[in-house]
């Protein structure tokens, strides 16, 4: 069996072309027409936008957060207060925000008068349209776009719509709609704050009082004029007792820093701790020093295998792994080891904060120290002093607390009265006059390029799924040349050249068969005409004609050079009919017809050796 390629050639595919010609325009103009057809039926789209700052994306909501000590001191917890960008532009898309815009702009309404009923509620008379507030919402989430400008502290609030008064109105009402969420939100937690702060300022109001009652009875009980030789100690007392809160406050952030590091190292997965390490600038030298000697030994070893060189190398090479795995190890096992050698910058950033950890931890030591000190030194001048310095210095701490407080109250009020929102308008949004879709130049340029596309895909398809020989190059490639080819323009040479043939061959037992559903028998008798003429060339041949054709014979007798032989053309079934092989072998020669655009590849495959050796008759369509 003859090989042949399958591969599709430049040719292969310039025939495809302009055999599906028609059907690639056809593909083409459709696809190019429903293009034009979407650009005069799709409307307009237009986008309203505006332009917002963010003043300060990490301010707190209350006075209370920036003292972190008074917090500590009177016993409050809280939060960071922090609005990020991402936050605020959650926020402008939440359902509470979009509730009220489409409240505010009677969009229940505008969707429902210009909402249409679908295909089907119309067949089945069903008018109504259902449509609720949170299906708004989400097509007011598709259509709004709220992004953080690169580099900046700018948002950009956009909508899109058909109308271009409704994306204007959108896009406003979101901004107004956030302003007035911020503002409750920011009155909503100063008067929690402030709520708060007048209890715990009441407390310490009565306390501090009372406490002032007692020092005045205890003077008077016990004969105390002179305090001011109390006062530099319990200044100093009260300043130590303040440190004394402010340093455990740092201890504790600075312990949450260390812990999260430490977990970290202890969390690490080891083969993730290894690759790291692998990767890393401190441990490439050595890797690279051991990759070179390593090529080198092979190099040499390929080259001169008796080189005393390769033992060197060898010795080289087997020091410095073990170098590698002991320093990888080394690391491994000590987590600060592995911190520095991957990670220098939180390297330094872990010693620093131990650093001040550790002097931290010596700070308050020593205050607690010194406080010590001054309660003993002045409880060991007189039990009765002592008393009177207990009741002092509970004065001095409360005093201070009072101040702190007094002083945060008057502040969160006058926030409270000049409070301004978190963003602000930079490009304020204005009414669309030009459409942003569809681009009828880019849409056109894409339907044309589109159509190509597919009208390419759809013939080469076309011709994957197509059965039927429909090219004698095609033909040729995969089976054999073909002996004759009939087409309109030289039927009548081709048939003399078939007569000639079959005359100077000595053909005289033809079985005509074909492959595909066609009418062949016209051929037969034109060829039987061509024979008949044939007397007008050769002058020593005589050929005499029965007409009949029994049986789908036509049955010619020949006299040539004082022979006489019987010349037989039969009609046999289909190459693939089961009744061809009751003649076949009755018939010297086998014609085979081939129609284009009508014979199928599948039974040409499937006859592959007999077409080889039979006589190919390919008629073009």
């Amino acid at each position: 069996m003859e090989e042949y390629d399958d591969e599709l050639t430049l040719s292969d595919i310039f025939r495809i072309f302009n055999r599906r010609k028609i059907s690639f325009f056809v593909i083409f103009i459709i696809v190019v027409l429903t293009t034009t057809l979407y650009i005069f039926l799709s409307k307009d789209i237009y986008e309203a936008k505006m332009l917002v700052e963010t003043k300060n994306t990490s301010k707190t909501s209350s006075l209370l957060a920036q003292y972190g000590n008074l917090a500590s001191m009177v016993g409050i917890s809280l939060p960071s207060g922090s609005n990020s960008i991402s936050t605020i532009i959650e926020k402008m898309k939440s359902d509470q925000i979009l509730l009220k815009v489409i409240e505010n702009n009677n969009l229940l309404d505008y969707y429902l008068r210009n909402s249409k009923p679908s295909l089907i509620s119309s067949l089945f008379g069903k008018d109504d349209i259902n449509i609720n507030k949170y299906d708004i919402i989400e097509v007011i989430k598709d259509n709004l776009n709220i992004q953080p400008q690169k580099d900046t502290s700018l948002i950009k609030i956009s909508f899109k719509s058909h109308d271009p008064t409704l994306a204007a109105s959108i896009v406003r009402s979101v901004y107004n709609e956030y302003i007035k969420y911020e503002k409750y939100i920011a009155l909503e937690d100063s008067n929690f704050y402030l709520e708060n702060l007048k209890e715990l300022f009441k407390d310490v109001s009565e306390k501090y009082l009372d406490i002032q009652k007692k020092i005045l009875d205890f003077q008077v009980n016990n004969k105390i004029f002179d305090e001011n030789s109390l006062n530099p100690f319990v200044s100093l007392y009260s300043k130590l007792y303040f440190d004394l809160i402010e340093i455990d406050s740092k201890k504790t952030q600075l312990e949450s820093k260390i812990k999260a590091i430490e977990d970290n190292l202890v969390n690490l997965n080891p083969d993730l701790k290894k690759f790291f390490l692998e990767n890393n600038e401190a441990i490439k030298p050595l890797k690279s020093e051991l990759i070179n000697l390593k090529i080198e030994y092979e190099t040499l070893k390929l080259n001169s295998t008796q080189n005393p060189r390769l033992i060197e190398l060898e010795t080289k090479i087997q020091v410095l792994e073990e170098n590698l795995k002991k320093q990888i190890n080394d690391i491994m096992e000590n987590n600060l080891k592995y911190l520095a050698t991957t990670d220098l910058e939180s390297y330094k950033e872990y010693v620093n904060d131990k650093t001040q950890l550790e002097l931290l931890d010596v700070g308050k030591s020593s205050t607690i120290s010194l406080m010590q000190k001054i309660d003993s030194e002045i409880r060991n001048k007189s039990p009765l002093l002592y008393e009177f310095f207990l009741l002092k210095k509970d004065s001095a701490i409360l005093q201070s607390k009072y101040n702190s407080l007094k002083s945060s109250i008057e502040t969160q009020e006058l926030q409270k009265r000049f409070l301004q929102p978190s963003i602000r308008v930079i490009d304020n949004v204005y009414i669309p006059y030009k459409p942003v879709a569809p681009n009828k130049k880019l849409t056109l340029a894409i339907g044309i390029v589109l159509g190509f596309f597919i009208a390419v895909l759809g013939i080469f398809t076309k011709e994957y799924f197509d059965d039927k020989i429909n090219d004698i190059y095609d033909f040729a490639n995969k089976y054999k040349m073909p002996e004759f080819v009939l087409e309109k323009k030289s039927i009548e040479k081709e048939l003399k050249r078939i007569v000639n043939y079959i005359y100077i061959n000595d053909l005289n037992k033809i079985g005509i068969t074909r492959i595909g559903d066609f009418d062949f028998k016209n051929l037969i008798y034109d060829i039987r005409e061509k024979i008949n003429e044939i007397n007008t060339f050769y002058s020593n041949v005589d050929f005499s004609l029965e007409e009949y054709t029994d049986n789908n014979i036509v049955r010619i007798v020949r006299k040539d050079e004082g022979k006489s032989n019987e010349f037989v053309i039969k009609i046999l079934p289909e190459l693939n009919d089961p009744n061809f092989i009751l003649y076949e072998k009755s018939f010297e020669n086998i014609i085979i017809l081939i129609y284009e655009g009508i014979s199928e590849k599948a039974i040409v495959n499937r006859y592959k050796n007999y077409i080889l050796n039979s006589i190919i008759i390919y008629i073009k369509n």
